[in-house]
C-alpha cells in the first residue's frame, strides 16, 4: 500500500512539474515571439504536451465589433487545418459562445452535447466531437476569448482533471494574450504613425489634387487591407461629388466620371454633416440612402456586393472637400479606431488639397497675366490685328496646352464671321469668313460667357 502510494505521489509529481514547465513556457513565449501568430502555434505546442489537442481553438471577442473569429487560432484534427471562420455576432448559440457569454467552463462528451443540442441550448456547427472542452479567456473578471479542445476520436475522453489543467492553464494563457495584445496595439500605433508621416511627406511633395488623391488612396488600402476604397471630391462651384479615386481588390482601379448631385447617397451625408459614418451591414446601408452610381451598375462591379461602410469627410478650415471611403465584404468589419485613424489621413489630405488648389489658383492667374502682357506688349509695338490675333492664340496653346485655339470677329449685320485664328487638330489655319452660326451667335448677342 505505501508503494502504491508513493508511486502515485511520484505520478502527482510528475504531472505537477510538467504544469509547471507548461507556464514557463507560456510566459517565455509571450515575453519572445515576434507575432501573435507564432505565440498562438506554440501554445498549441504547449497544450499538446498536457493532453489531446490535436484540434485547438483560440477564439477571441472583439467588443468595438460585438463579434468573434477573428485574430484568433484554428487547427482542426477533423480534416486538414480550418482556415478562421467569418466573424459571428455575439448572440449565436454555438458552444464556444454560450462559454463567452457565460464566462464559464463547459465540457461536453458527445451524449451531453447532443442534449443540450436538442433542448435548443446550443448549436454547434461542423462535425459532431466526440468530447469537447471550453474554457473562457478573463482578463478583468470579463470573458475576452475562448481556448477550445475537442477530440474526434473514439475513446479519446477527456477526464476532469484535464478540464482543471485546462483552466489552470487558460489563466495563464489570458494574462500572456493581454500583455502580446496591449504590445500589438502599441506596434500599430507606431506603424500608424510611421504611415502618417509618410503619407504628409509624400503629399508636401506635389501641388496636384489627382496626385494627392492617388497617393491617400493607395495608402488607405495598404493600412486597412479594405476590399474597396473610395475618396469623392466636392465641387462646391456646381455642387456635386467627383468620384476622384475608386480602388476594388477584384476589379482594381475604377474609372467613374459619373458627377452626383449632392444630395444623393451617403458620401453627400457625410458632406452636408461634415461627421463620419460608420455602417455595418449593407442591409442598414441601403436603409440610410446609399447610391449607386450607374457607370458601377453598367459595369457589374463587385464593389456594389460589400457590407461594411465607413466615410469621414475631408475637412480644411471646417469646409468640407470630399470624403475618403473604405468599404469591406465582411459585416461589421471596422473599429472606431478605424474611424479615428481614417479622419487622421483625411485631415492631413484636407490640408494638400486646399494647398493644391491655392497653387491652381494662382498658376491660373499667372497665366491670365501672361495673355494681357502679350496683348498689351502687341498694342504697345503698334502691330496690327492680325498680329495680335496671332499673338494671343500663340500664348493661349502655350499656356493652356489646348488641342484647338480659335479667335473669331463678327459682323451681326453682314451675318458673318471670320476666323481669324484657328489651330485644329495640329494645324494652323488659314482665316476664313463663313456665315455666323447659332452658338456663336448666342454668345455675342447675350453677352455671356
Amino acid at each position: 500500500m505505501a508503494k502504491k502510494s508513493a508511486r502515485t505521489d511520484q505520478v502527482e509529481l510528475k504531472r505537477q512539474l510538467k504544469i509547471q514547465k507548461a507556464l514557463f513556457e507560456i510566459a517565455d513565449a509571450a515575453a519572445s515571439v515576434k507575432s501573435i501568430d507564432a505565440f498562438y502555434k506554440k501554445l498549441h505546442t504547449i497544450v499538446g504536451e498536457l493532453m489531446y489537442a490535436k484540434s485547438f481553438y483560440v477564439i477571441l471577442y472583439d467588443k468595438q465589433r460585438g463579434t468573434v473569429g477573428e485574430n484568433g487560432y484554428f487547427v482542426d484534427a477533423f480534416g486538414d487545418a480550418a482556415p478562421p471562420p467569418a466573424p459571428m455576432a455575439l448572440y449565436e448559440k454555438t458552444p464556444s459562445m454560450v462559454v463567452l457569454k457565460s464566462g464559464k467552463t463547459m465540457h461536453l462528451p458527445c451524449k451531453e452535447m447532443d442534449v443540450l443540442t436538442e433542448q435548443g441550448v446550443i448549436d454547434p456547427i461542423g462535425s459532431n466531437a466526440v468530447d469537447w472542452i471550453g474554457v473562457p479567456l478573463i482578463d478583468k473578471k470579463e470573458a475576452f476569448g475562448v481556448v477550445v479542445i475537442q477530440s474526434y476520436e473514439e475513446g479519446v475522453l477527456y477526464s476532469d482533471e484535464d478540464v482543471k489543467v485546462l483552466e489552470f492553464v487558460a489563466q495563464h494563457i489570458a494574462t500572456a494574450l493581454t500583455r502580446i495584445r496591449a504590445l500589438e496595439a502599441e506596434r500599430q500605433r507606431t506603424d500608424e504613425l510611421a504611415i502618417l508621416n509618410s503619407v504628409g511627406e509624400a503629399m508636401a511633395k506635389t501641388l496636384d489634387v489627382k496626385t494627392v488623391t492617388r497617393i491617400v488612396g493607395d495608402k488607405v488600402r495598404d493600412i486597412f487591407k479594405a476590399q474597396a476604397t473610395m475618396i469623392v471630391l466636392y465641387d462646391e462651384k456646381d455642387n456635386v461629388l467627383d468620384p476622384e479615386y475608386l480602388h476594388s481588390t477584384e476589379d482594381r482601379y475604377l474609372d467613374i466620371h459619373e458627377r452626383i448631385p449632392l444630395g444623393k447617397g451617403l458620401t453627400s451625408k457625410v458632406i452636408t454633416s461634415k461627421k463620419p459614418l460608420l455602417i455595418a451591414s449593407r442591409d442598414e446601408r441601403v436603409a440610410k440612402g446609399a447610391y449607386e452610381p450607374k457607370e458601377l451598375k453598367a459595369k457589374k462591379a463587385s464593389i456594389a456586393d460589400t457590407e461594411s461602410w465607413l466615410g469621414v469627410p475631408i475637412l480644411a478650415q471646417d469646409k468640407a472637400l470630399g470624403v475618403v471611403v473604405i468599404m469591406d465584404y465582411a459585416k461589421n468589419a471596422f473599429t472606431e479606431s478605424d474611424q479615428s485613424l481614417l479622419e487622421t489621413l483625411a485631415a492631413n489630405m484636407g490640408v494638400a488639397i486646399q494647398n493644391a488648389r491655392l497653387f491652381e489658383a494662382e498658376q491660373e492667374r499667372v497665366a491670365e497675366l501672361a495673355i494681357i502682357n502679350a496683348v498689351q506688349e502687341a498694342l504697345a509695338a503698334q502691330l496690327d490685328s492680325a498680329s495680335i490675333y496671332e499673338m494671343v492664340g500663340e500664348k493661349l496653346r502655350e499656356i493652356f496646352d489646348y488641342q484647338d485655339v480659335s479667335i473669331y470677329t463678327a459682323d451681326l449685320t453682314a451675318r458673318t464671321m471670320t476666323v481669324e485664328y484657328s489651330f485644329e487638330q495640329g494645324q494652323r489655319l488659314e482665316p476664313v469668313t463663313v456665315p455666323v452660326n447659332s452658338l456663336y451667335e448666342y454668345v455675342l448677342e447675350e453677352n455671356k460667357t
